[in-house]
């Protein structure tokens, strides 16, 4: 099979680990390194043996697929421009700036028959397709996700940097078309270093009953990605950074409701503490494979362009989670505006 020739657009951060990785693919070959800045696209490529470019425009008839890692208010002017080439694109998360721009991109996308990926790559973490397979549909689900600051992707804040992976974890959880059944979205936040919120809370309510509580924060000491996901049938509880997952079960008489505490005699009450666990919910480590998630989703692209079939994350499920994303930062505006108004009315 014919080798896929594949760019990297945005020699950064993300777009080095991306070359790094793509290199080690024996399904394509890694032909252009783009980047506004040309020095940085030069000594990028100057490693890898590929070519280098100061805008995607020089890309044309050059490339199959194309890894856009650039900042995200240059997302949509450059996927615009693959899609319309032809050329397959994955878009690191999120999707766009904007809700109407990611609404252009996937009707792009459909209009030229080319595959569009959303870098959701939790979505490949292995510790959550551990949990996928003991969950059902939740009734809570709780995240944290924090870091300290490190002065990338300053033109968003943290609920477009962080917080929208979890945001696209809970609706790939609560079910299909689950962006539609959302009824209610509380948040707050606060913008400490001047660029956009670094800390937010967010809670977003479901028709179906489900609730997901959300913490993101970019100026916390303690890095952090854990989630835990509430099912009738017990309770996941994942360590996306350590890619662990305990399952807490019920033991049948709790589970159907017919366990009651006020009859236990004065020994079971006593010796509950230490045997909750253990005894009544039993907690288990699972297994988690092996594997490097961000590996995972470039080798799912290739696969998608080859097989010319949907990602797992297609960019439908991006816009999707933008779409809740942006009705949690507009929350957060008006609350601060409310907040704001309230104490000067004091």
């Amino acid at each position: 099979m014919k080798r896929l020739r594949i760019a990297v657009i945005g020699a950064g951060h993300l777009g080095r680990i991306h070359a790094k990785l793509l290199r080690s693919l024996d399904q394509c070959e890694l032909t252009a390194i783009v980047d506004t800045h040309l020095q940085a696209a030069q000594s990028l490529a100057q490693e890898h043996g590929c070519q280098a470019y100061e805008h995607h425009a020089a890309l044309a008839g050059n490339v199959d697929l194309a890894v856009v890692a650039t900042p995200t208010v240059f997302h949509f002017e450059v996927a615009r421009w693959l899609l319309e080439q032809g050329v397959d694109v994955l878009i690191e998360k999120p999707i766009s700036a904007t809700l109407a721009e990611a609404e252009t991109l996937v009707r792009l996308a459909e209009k030229h028959n080319r595959v569009l990926q959303i870098g959701h790559v939790e979505r490949f973490n292995p510790a959550v397709a551990a949990a996928a397979e003991k969950t059902g549909r939740p009734w809570c689900i709780e995240a944290s996700r924090t870091s300290g600051f490190t002065g990338r992707s300053t033109d968003i804040g943290v609920v477009l940097d962080l917080m929208i992976h979890d945001i696209d974890l809970v609706l790939s959880m609560v079910g299909p078309h689950a962006a539609d059944a959302v009824q209610r979205i509380d948040a707050v936040g606060s913008s400490l270093m001047n660029c956009g919120e670094d800390i937010a809370q967010a809670w977003i309510t479901f028709s179906s009953g489900c609730v997901a509580h959300l913490h993101a924060s970019r100026v916390t000491p303690k890095a952090q990605r854990e989630m835990q996901i509430h099912c009738d049938n017990g309770s996941a509880l994942l360590d996306m950074n350590a890619r662990t997952v305990q399952w807490m079960s019920l033991r049948d008489d709790i589970q159907n409701r017919s366990f009651d505490f006020e009859q236990l005699d004065a020994g079971q009450r006593a010796s509950l503490k230490d045997d909750l666990f253990t005894d009544y919910l039993p907690l288990t480590n699972l297994p988690v494979a092996d594997g490097n998630p961000l590996l995972e989703e470039l080798v799912d692209f290739v696969q998608c362009v080859q097989q010319r079939r949907q990602p797992k994350v297609c960019g439908a499920q991006g816009r999707d989670a933008l779409a809740i994303a942006e009705q949690v930062v507009a929350k957060i505006e008006r609350t601060a505006t409310d907040t704001g108004a309230a104490r000067r009315a004091a």
